[in-house]
């Protein structure tokens, strides 16, 4: 796409968040992504674990999880 945030703003298709929703339209995405796959048939590729740890870190960081939610979802993605 061309034309920066001004076109941006104008395209009912754009998406515009600050760096410190990253984390939450990030999981957002992952979601309708996992959710067309499953609609389509389509395997959806396994995320990487330490990638989803980041994520859940940040939403941890700020205040989105509780430590015990992030400690708890950080065991199951390791399979421990």
């Amino acid at each position: 796409m061309t034309g920066g945030l001004s076109a941006a703003n104008k395209d009912d298709n754009s998406v515009i968040f600050t760096h410190g929703q990253q984390a939450d339209f990030d999981a957002v995405r992952e979601h309708i992504e996992n959710y067309i796959a499953a609609r389509s048939g389509a395997p959806s590729a396994p995320a990487d674990p330490s990638e989803q740890i980041r994520k859940l870190e940040q939403l941890r960081d700020e205040g989105l999880l509780t430590e015990d939610e992030f400690q708890a979802k950080k065991t199951q993605l390791l399979g421990l």
